[in-house]
């Protein structure tokens, strides 16, 4: 058989953390990205959970959920509470393949992608003003081979709001730039 097959090493794994951070001062930049603006101190409540499942010892099938809450604990008016650019929640779903190749083509082939979804974020400090929740869909395909070369072809591709990771606000108004509906790049390495 020309595919090797590793020893399966671990079934599957669940992670699971809370956590609080409290920043002593936030900072952002203010479009067209010249000036900066601190906005205070700040205190972030987050969940987060992870399960990754291994079928066999080269495949890892994973999913994790994370949700957060932030507010300035500073505000410079009191309903200025909330920090801009921070996602309520960002789920992920994907898979990770790796294997060696024997034969007339030896190497280590490794496929991967993952459906991200990201919540909405508050685009200024009073959290009147939000960006569109989003799908992102990453993957790549690498070959390397025993020779140190390296082929990869990789990309990413949205299925749903195309404007909602690259909102931001422009004074009063909401900037926005889409991304491509699709973007794929590759190309070969040589390790020296």
């Amino acid at each position: 058989m020309p595919w090797s097959r590793p020893r399966r090493l671990i079934n599957d794994v669940f992670l699971g953390v809370v956590w609080r951070a409290d920043n002593s001062n936030e900072i952002r930049s203010i479009p067209p990205g010249t000036e900066v603006e601190s906005l205070g101190r700040s205190r972030r409540y987050g969940v987060e959970g992870e399960l990754n499942w291994y079928p066999r010892a080269w495949t890892r099938i994973y999913g994790g959920v994370s949700f957060l809450h932030v507010r300035l604990t500073t505000p410079t008016t009191p309903s200025a509470n909330h920090l801009p650019d921070v996602p309520d929640y960002v789920h992920k779903l994907g898979f990770e393949f790796h294997t060696v190749r024997q034969g007339s083509w030896p190497g280590t082939l490794s496929v991967s992608t993952d459906l991200t979804f990201n919540g909405p974020k508050d685009l200024n400090t009073t959290g009147t003003i939000r960006s569109d929740r989003y799908q992102r869909v990453t993957a790549s395909v690498a070959y390397t081979t025993r020779d140190r070369y390296r082929v990869w072809l990789g990309g990413f591709a949205y299925p749903g709001s195309r404007i909602g990771e690259a909102a931001f606000l422009f004074n009063q108004k909401v900037g926005v730039r889409a991304n491509p509906r699709v973007s794929l790049e590759g190309g070969i390495t040589y390790r020296f």
